[in-house]
């Protein structure tokens, strides 16, 4: 089972070290398909605060799961040699199609291993349906393709419950069913791979600017589960071992719901949520 969540930090940076390839992702402006994790730009307001690096190690899980079941050991996800594509013709003909802007339905990466790079530090204190809680979630999909194309490749995240969350090693995202409880739970990137580019590990960013709960957890905590799905079989995820609770917009469910908070943890809540306008 898992065990109770370390005390989040509230530092306020976050830049990951590694240098980000470019791809195409869906987004607005000239600068979407540039992938990049930022620190949270400086404002005239303070910005809400994220958790850095250090403090998210303590506060995730990593599984990886294979027909055989889910472990803990194993850190990257391996498509399954059986369901392996026929590697494509080596011409310059070939590579010209695969690049051509079409997405190759159903093909996959050979390799996926997530990492949740940003979390709001508020997500430690009750939040409120329809808020998306600032900054946003941010996972990073590092990954590697065995062929030149254009991939769209989705990670999704899932509500979990107090018990779900105590067996998360059994957990199984294919059959879990997605109840109407989370809004913009699924993020897809279209990944553009280049025959210089096979083999090698490409960094993808799903930023979840719309998840949102969208019902109260009627005093129950909620987790986070953030999971790729293979259909070849199997899958990797990553748990969020911070829960919250989830509250409507009356400030009079913020107290109880703190209690329950603090009930669990021992601690007392991060921040406090402004007044409901």
């Amino acid at each position: 089972p898992a065990s109770s969540p370390a005390a989040a930090p509230t530092d306020l940076s976050l830049e990951a070290s590694s240098k980000r390839r470019k791809t195409t992702r869906r987004g607005k402006g000239a600068d979407a398909g540039a992938l990049a994790i930022t620190p949270v730009p400086a404002a005239e307001s303070e910005p809400e605060p994220e958790l850095e690096q250090q403090g998210l190690e303590g506060l995730r899980e990593r599984f990886v799961r294979y027909r055989e079941g889910a472990s803990r050991d194993a850190e990257v996800w391996h498509r399954p040699h059986d369901a392996s594509r026929p590697p494509p013709p080596p011409d310059a003909e070939h590579t010209a199609e695969a690049m051509d802007g079409e997405a190759d339905v159903g093909a996959e990466p050979a390799s996926v291993y997530l990492e949740l790079v940003r979390a709001p530090a508020s997500f430690a204190d009750p939040v409120r349906v329809d808020v998306v809680p600032e900054p946003t979630f941010t996972v990073v999909g590092r990954m590697t393709f065995d062929h030149p194309g254009v991939y769209l490749v989705s990670v999704r995240a899932f509500v979990l419950t107090d018990r779900q969350a105590r067996t998360v090693a059994e957990w199984d995202p294919a059959a879990h069913r997605q109840s109407d409880e989370l809004h913009g739970h699924t993020e897809t990137m279209r990944v553009e791979v280049s025959a210089g580019q096979v083999g090698q590990c490409l960094d993808v960013e799903f930023t979840f600017e719309e998840l949102r709960f969208r019902t109260t957890s009627r005093m129950a905590l909620r987790y986070l589960n953030f999971a790729f799905v293979s259909a070849a079989g199997g899958c990797t995820y990553l748990h969020y071992r911070q829960p919250t609770v989830v509250v409507s917009r009356k400030n009079d469910q913020l107290s109880r719901a703190r209690d329950v908070l603090r009930a669990h943890s021992g601690l007392e809540p991060i921040l406090a949520l402004p007044a409901a306008p």
